[in-house]
């Protein structure tokens, strides 16, 4: 970890400069900071306020051209390394964390800046940003070379130093001390990794005894060349840099499968919510024959198009106890891209081993997998206890068990083992959506402590939530019920339980099915029922605003962990009624702030009856409802923050060239553009026919008139 101690440097009439400085000192009881300052009392008046360590052995004013001279001593006995921060100077977010710590004969490393020739981000020393520090160290992650060079002198008054060897090099200058270093084999270093801007400053020129090949070298050749000339066209445009260049942040890797669903959409809604940190998000491609086939790396910027993605020799056909390849992958990606923390959403095409990092997890239990292989924990009844033979039982004849049919019994009960063994013996965090989730996961895998699992609900974007604007009922004259049944209608989400009450409804409500994909087709033409087709999720505020439903109605049978459609439902102001099943009775207070039901046809047919008779207690429940503020997705992430420690390693520059022009759109698939056509022809269509093939939801007559006309078209 990158704990370095922190000095600010203050001089005598220099207490409102000290007091920014103080602010942007870094909180936590890991970070040991110090002033050193005059023998001024305002200046340790400060210091004591903070909270923070004084040292009062400067000088009154620093003597010209002996600034480090002074700092070294007045520190030697103090620190040893230290980060040195000069009073009026502003640095970059996160910049205590940036200076890379390299070998052991390091003496100083030097920060870019302004007014110093050597570390200069602009042309000219003189230059007048327009440009924030902010704005300059964003842009800087488009046109830094991602370079620690050697320079001949100190740069500036702001450094990473090592106080000891400084100090026993002892010499008359600051120039003199640096010849002094490198007499003795120190280094003296500058890296782009860091930006402290001291435009407040004057401009600072190169020692007149600088040696020709090394003026030649500074003013000619310099590392940062480049970048000097775009910066300075940037600023003298005030040209602030776009939203697609990313900030100097920590990065977290989340884990997740490819399936889209409830638990793509959370990482999605997460990822954006988190904007304290860079994102990444690891998941495998695949089919039914092997769900991690392929490893594909996604950034924040792109959740379509990775980044990286890597071919396993050995594919993984669920979840992979141990997989050398994978590892390997997995810590590439946490050194180049300096991850700091992960949260683990599904290990389906993923391995054990992503548990045994030394890096901060997080498991969140969006399901039962892999404890549970048919994932959903349910068999005719929700499971509470699994031993081997019912698993062994469960694998041979749960029709719930569909995805995962090559590995047998011996292969789960060991997967199983593994995961509970990491998970107890790391002392991973496991977090649930819901209660009942935590519960059933506890009765499932007592091994677990009874306070391993936090319970930490979903939450919205705020965009989502601004489209959800609260939905008017439909007039007091019309004298049916309106519901709305939002979302797909397979088996396990009601659709049996709606066949059979939809004919007696017909009296006493209207139905409004949005989104129920293939398995609304199953009510078209019937007088009483209206089909919405698929939406996308901005839309949904204007599909249930023309609805104008009285109810919304949840139909699962199988229960679920959390359900996104009651939140959005809510967040509408509709009031809903789920079957009293998982995390519907969690979330719902019967006769309060909804109904439940038992999933049968008669306790349904009663409720409805009863609601479409009494609209006054829809009335009633319906003002509860929107009187709830909806809970928004930066306030989950926010109860995840407290699960995780304080990031405090090293933090590399995102280097990005491409990001001053991305966020124009990406297409789904990339194309050699070398490549011969008809070869990019034929992978295509292969392409194609596999994921036809493997595409279990799409119908069996689809699929077969599908691969006709391919095998007509390419024959």
């Amino acid at each position: 970890m990158n704990r370095l101690p922190l000095c600010v440097v203050a001089f005598s009439g220099e207490a409102q400069e000290l007091a920014r400085a103080l602010e942007v000192l870094p909180r936590g009881a890991q970070w040991q900071a110090t002033v050193l300052c005059s023998a001024d009392p305002e200046l340790e008046q400060l210091a004591a306020a903070a909270e923070v360590r004084c040292l009062p052995s400067l000088p009154a004013a620093s003597s010209p051209g002996r600034y480090w001279c002074l700092v070294s001593s007045a520190l030697r006995g103090a620190v040893g390394r230290c980060i040195v921060l000069r009073v009026g100077s502003v640095p970059a977010s996160g910049w205590y964390r940036r200076f890379p710590v390299l070998a052991a004969d390091l003496v100083a490393v030097f920060p870019l800046s302004l007014r110093h020739p050597q570390t200069s981000v602009f042309s000219s020393t003189g230059h007048s940003p327009s440009l924030s520090p902010e704005d300059i160290d964003r842009w800087l992650n488009v046109y830094a070379p991602g370079a620690t060079f050697d320079i001949p002198f100190f740069a500036g008054e702001s450094a990473l130093i090592d106080v000891e060897r400084l100090a026993a090099a002892s010499a008359a200058d600051d120039t003199a001390l640096a010849e002094r270093v490198r007499e003795y084999g120190g280094l003296i270093l500058a890296t782009d990794n860091v930006f402290i801007d001291d435009r407040e400053g004057p401009p600072q020129s190169l020692p007149a005894t600088t040696f020709p090949a090394w003026q030649t070298a500074i003013t000619r050749r310099h590392p940062l060349t480049g970048l000097r000339h775009a910066l300075t066209e940037l600023s003298s445009r005030g040209e602030v840099p776009p939203a697609t260049v990313p900030q100097v942040q920590s990065a977290r890797l989340h884990i997740s499968h490819s399936w889209g669903g409830g638990l793509g959409r959370w990482v999605e809604d997460f990822v954006a919510a988190d904007t304290g940190h860079r994102s990444f998000v690891l998941r495998p491609i695949g089919d039914l024959t092997a769900f991690g086939q392929t490893l594909a790396l996604y950034s924040e910027r792109n959740l379509t198009v990775p980044i990286r993605t890597w071919t396993l020799a050995e594919p993984i056909l669920s979840t992979a106890i141990a997989h050398h390849e994978y590892r390997q992958l997995v810590a590439s990606v946490l050194d180049e891209f300096a991850i700091e923390s992960v949260v683990l959403s599904s290990l389906i095409g993923h391995a054990i081993d992503i548990l045994r990092l030394e890096l901060p997890v997080i498991v969140v239990c969006h399901d039962f997998y892999p404890f549970c292989p048919p994932i959903l924990a349910t068999w005719e009844t929700p499971c509470s206890q699994c031993d081997a033979a019912r698993l062994r039982d469960c694998l041979q004849n749960n029709p719930g068990h569909r995805f995962f049919q090559y590995e047998q019994a011996p292969h789960w009960l060991a997967l199983r083992a593994a995961f509970i063994r990491t998970v107890v013996q790391k002392n991973i965090a496991l977090v649930a959506p819901s209660a009942s989730v935590a519960a059933r996961m506890h009765s499932l895998v007592p091994e677990l402590r009874e306070d391993a699992i936090e319970v930490i609900a979903h939450g919205l974007p705020q965009s989502v939530l601004e489209s959800l604007t609260p939905v008017a009922p439909a007039p007091a004259p019309q004298r049916k019920l309106r519901i709305v049944v939002l979302g797909s209608l397979e088996v396990h989400k009601g659709a049996n339980l709606l066949q059979a009450v939809i004919e007696p409804l017909a009296h006493c409500a209207t139905v409004v099915l949005v989104g129920s994909g293939e398995g609304g087709s199953a009510f078209a033409g019937m007088s009483h029922v209206e089909i919405r087709g698929g939406y996308a999720r901005e839309e949904l505020g204007a599909l249930l605003a023309a609805a104008r439903p009285d109810i919304g109605l949840l139909l699962s049978v199988v229960p679920e962990t959390f359900s996104y459609t009651l939140s959005e439902l809510h967040a509408a102001g509709v009031p809903v009624a789920a079957t009293a099943v998982g995390a519907f009775v969690d979330r719902i207070r019967h006769g309060d702030n909804g109904w439940l039901y038992e999933p049968d046809a008669d306790s349904l047919l009663d409720l409805l009856r009863s609601l479409a008779a009494n609209p006054a207690e829809i009335v009633r429940v319906r003002a509860m409802v929107a009187a709830t503020r909806p809970r928004t997705a930066a306030e989950m992430v926010a109860d995840y923050e407290r699960l995780l420690p304080p990031a405090d390693g090293f933090l590399p520059r995102p280097l990005d060239p491409d990001a001053a022009q991305a966020g124009t759109g990406s297409p789904n698939i990339k194309i050699n553009p070398e490549a011969r056509f008809p070869d990019v022809f034929r992978e295509f269509w292969d392409y194609v026919r596999r994921k036809v093939h493997n595409t279990e939801k799409l119908p069996r007559g689809v699929t077969r008139v599908l691969l006709w006309l391919m095998k007509v078209l390419y024959r």
